[in-house]
Order: structure tokens, then C-alpha cells, then sequence
């Protein structure tokens, strides 16, 4: 997110006014703007990063593949989603899930950091809290919202340390890789989490509509979804997740990929085993674990029923010879 529209706002600027007028700029070609964690940073090793927004700069209307906290430490923060113009102020955290559509301003003299969690990273996170407290708000946030709103409150003196704490500690590894310093950051990361758990529900603004849902992700989004979670996922679940009926989600699949629901999720399947069975010396019984199918012996007849031979057989016919050696 370092490309910005080529306006700067000075300080008698109507800011609702020119993040509507950048909003209405950019629909054009919504689905051409998005950006994804790994783009942000080479180190492999990072589940979290932090950044500036810098003061009077819109951003580009856009999405992403990752969870984002917008914190707002002073000042004012002007945010547009789905259209939808509003105002952060001192101490208000925004929190989106990935697919969002949001632009976003700070006026002057504003401290506000975006704090971005890989997705797979955060649910892992939301799945340990889980066990502890089922209607934490990061539950919500990561099985049912598309964006909160939050007032941090009482706890704003101790929210505002911990991210200072955050910042320091991403400052100091930007420029190399280390594992530790990485952990730590992460850490940090998790205990802003955990800080805001503590705060009461009715400080929360959910905004998890079905309408909202539908406009806020396209049917590239949904593929996409399918993509990175077919192993254990199915209609009903997809369906819910962005706001359709199974019915509605189904047609929209068969019409943007060409499969049906069952289809898409059984060739997404059959790709992935090919290049286990031909990458790896896994066994057959680990796979079919890793693909979300219940034992060895359903993906066997899966896996013959598609390929015409089974997966042991594949494996022999088609592993480079180098492979098999090692």
C-alpha cells in the first residue's frame, strides 16, 4: 500500500468530501487493486507487520489477502468502505478481515499504524481463544464480520504502550531476518489481541450484513476463498461466510469458474495430491489428511476414480527418477 492517488488533502480539506470523490474514482477497476502479505516484505518469516499511514495521503481503494487493524494513537482517521464514510478518532481501532474494500485518510499532525496479521496466523490465534472463551470478539471477527469498529476505551493507556512496544520491536528487524526478534514480535502482536478481548461487547460496531457481505467480495474472492480453504470447508459453510444462500452461491460459482461447488473442490483436490504424490514421499494416508478427505481409501477411489490409476500407481508412473532415489 505504498501507491497513493494523486491527491493531498491540506488541513482546511473537506475530507468525508474527497475520500467520497476517491471512492467514486476508483470503482472502475476495484478488482484490479489488491494487495497481498507476502508483497509487502521478503522475510518469510514474518506472521506480522506494522506501517505508517502517512498523514494527508488517500490511499488507493483497495483489498487484501491479510487481517488489518487501522489504530488510530492521536488525531483523526477518515475511513471509506463500501462507499461508506467515517471517522476514527483517538484511541478507535478499525479491524478488517481480508476482501475488504476501504480507502483511508489521517489529518494532520495524526499518529495512525496499521498493524497486519498473515490469515492463517490470526484464525490459528482466534482458534486458541476459542477454547478458552467461545464469543471472544476475535472469534466473531474471524468467523462471521467483515470489519469492526472499536473504542478502546478504559483501556486506551494500556493499548496505546503495547503498540508503542509493537513499533519498537518491528523497527528493529526490518532490515534482516531474525528469528527471535520475529517471535517477539508476534508476541507483542498476540497481547494487543488479548488486550482487546478484555473490552466490554457493547463497544463493538460489528458490520457483518449479508448485503454487505455481497458487495464486499466478488466472485473472484470466492474462488479464491474455495482456493485456500477447500480441506475444510463445504457449501453451506461458504455460503454463510459471504452472505448468500447455498442456492445463490451455487449458481454464482457454476457461472464464474465453470465447475459446481463439488467439482471446483474435487479438481482443487486432485491438483494438490498431484503434486504431493509427485514432490513427496508422504504416505498415501497423510495426504488424504492433508486434503481434508476422512481416510486413505476414499482418496484412493477419489484419486483412481479421476486419474484412471491409483495414487501409488501415479506415483511410480510419473516421480522423476531423482526423486524417487532420494
Amino acid at each position: 500500500m505504498d501507491k497513493h492517488l494523486n491527491i493531498v488533502l491540506d488541513k482546511n480539506a473537506n475530507y468525508e468530501e474527497e475520500l467520497t470523490k476517491a471512492f467514486e474514482k476508483e470503482t472502475a477497476s476495484l478488482n484490479q487493486i489488491a494487495y497481498y502479505f507476502e508483497d509487502r516484505e521478503s522475510n518469510p518469516l514474518k506472521n506480522v507487520l506494522t506501517s505508517t499511514i502517512n498523514s494527508n495521503e488517500i490511499t488507493h481503494y483497495h483489498k487484501h489477502d491479510f487481517y488489518e487493524i487501522n489504530y488510530v494513537m492521536s488525531g483523526i482517521l477518515h475511513e471509506i468502505i463500501g462507499g461508506k464514510c467515517f471517522t476514527l478518532t483517538g484511541g478507535d481501532m478499525l479491524i478488517m478481515t481480508p476482501g475488504v474494500f476501504h480507502a483511508c485518510v489521517p489529518e494532520e499532525n495524526s499518529k495512525c499504524y496499521n498493524i497486519l496479521f498473515k490469515k492463517d496466523y490470526l484464525k490459528k490465534i482466534s482458534e486458541g481463544f476459542k477454547k478458552y472463551d467461545p464469543d471472544n470478539y476475535l472469534t466473531h471477527l474471524a468467523e462471521n464480520t467483515i470489519y469492526t469498529t472499536i473504542d478502546t476505551g478504559e483501556y486506551t493507556e494500556q493499548v496505546i504502550n503495547t503498540v508503542n512496544e509493537l513499533l519498537g520491536f518491528s523497527r528493529n528487524i526490518v532490515h534482516h531476518s531474525d528469528l527471535y526478534e520475529n517471535l517477539r514480535l508476534e508476541s507483542k502482536a498476540v497481547e494487543v489481541l488479548l488486550l482487546l478481548t478484555k473490552i466490554p461487547r457493547h463497544e463493538f460496531n460489528y458490520v457483518s450484513g449479508k448485503q454487505q457481505r455481497r458487495e464486499n467480495f466478488s466472485p473472484d474472492d470466492i474462488v479464491r476463498y474455495i482456493n485456500d480453504n477447500f480441506d475444510k470447508i463445504d457449501l453451506s459453510d461458504t455460503a454463510l461466510h459471504f452472505g448468500y444462500s447455498k442456492c445463490q452461491l451455487y449458481r454464482i460459482i457454476k457461472k464464474h469458474a465453470g465447475y459446481t461447488f463439488t467439482e471446483l473442490v474435487r479438481n482443487l483436490r486432485m491438483q494438490r495430491a498431484r503434486h504431493y504424490l509427485l514432490n513427496t514421499h508422504l504416505p498415501i494416508k497423510n495426504i488424504a489428511y492433508l486434503l481434508g478427505i476422512d481416510s486413505a481409501e476414499h482418496f484412493t477411489r477419489m484419486f483412481t476414480k479421476y486419474r484412471g490409476m491409483t495414487p501409488k500407481e501415479y506415483r511410480d508412473t510419473y516421480m522423476k527418477p531423482s526423486l524417487k532415489k532420494k
